[in-house]
């Protein structure tokens, strides 16, 4: 069956009986790093008990911060994590350093069985194909959102997916549209992100990764986009 996950725009946020989280460092009052043992076991319990688990935590602490990293994986272990998101702010500078750098954070999280994310943004245009290549390990993974794309006036399908080497390292797929008239977003399947199209084409190659719920901008809300969304599988 198909998996769901969402990042709530606040603690308090309704997540629509979808059990799978992503959260963004410091939602807990402090970074994952400085979380304390009985701190992370108040949030472990927590979350059994209601029944949710945590598939997603942005970091975005610089790459030499190693014993920051460390800590942070170690916690992750601890809270059952499925994967980090490393924002791509830590590469900003994609000289050598920073991938010796970067190749020990990636072990540290190997070591921890945590798994890497990253997120291709229009803000983040050195992050190439070729960028990713000298990242990738099998420990690795991209998180693909069609809007990004189609804000760059790409066919997120057409120019960026059917063309891709990586297809199958994605194990996230953002649901939401953008409309190109009217530079807004709009209800899945009703903008020019191409999402029905790349959506089959991923369930095509037994794609068994996420469809990540984000907030959405104006007057949609992740409810209204959910509905619409399973509206849209159904169809496929």
């Amino acid at each position: 069956m198909y998996h769901f996950s969402i990042c709530p725009p606040k603690e308090s946020a309704p997540t629509y009986g979808i059990a799978n989280l992503e959260l963004k460092d410091g939602c807990f009052g402090l970074p994952l790093s400085q979380l304390s043992g009985k701190r992370l076991e108040l949030i472990r319990n927590k979350l059994i008990a209601d029944r949710k688990r945590i598939v997603l935590y942005t970091l975005s602490m610089p790459l030499s911060e190693y014993e920051s990293y460390l800590s942070a994986f170690r916690a992750a272990h601890l809270l059952r994590i499925e994967a980090v998101k490393l924002c791509l702010c830590t590469l900003r500078e994609a000289d050598g350093n920073t991938f010796r750098q970067l190749s020990r954070i990636l072990e540290l999280a190997e070591d921890s069985g945590i798994r890497v994310l990253w997120e291709p943004k229009a803000e983040y245009d050195f992050f190439t194909p070729e960028s990713y290549k000298a990242v990738r390990t099998d420990w690795t993974g991209l998180i693909f959102n069609p809007a990004e794309f189609a804000k760059q006036r790409k066919k997120p399908f057409l120019d960026v997916l059917y063309k891709s080497k990586w297809k199958h390292d994605i194990a996230m797929i953002r649901i939401n549209d953008w409309a190109n008239e009217g530079s807004s977003p709009v209800l899945p399947g009703q903008g020019n992100a191409e999402l029905k199209e790349c959506v089959s084409a991923l369930l095509a190659q037994n794609f068994d990764g996420y469809f990540s719920l984000i907030p959405y901008l104006g007057e949609l809300t992740q409810e209204d986009v959910l509905n619409q969304f399973t509206l849209l599988l159904m169809e496929m």
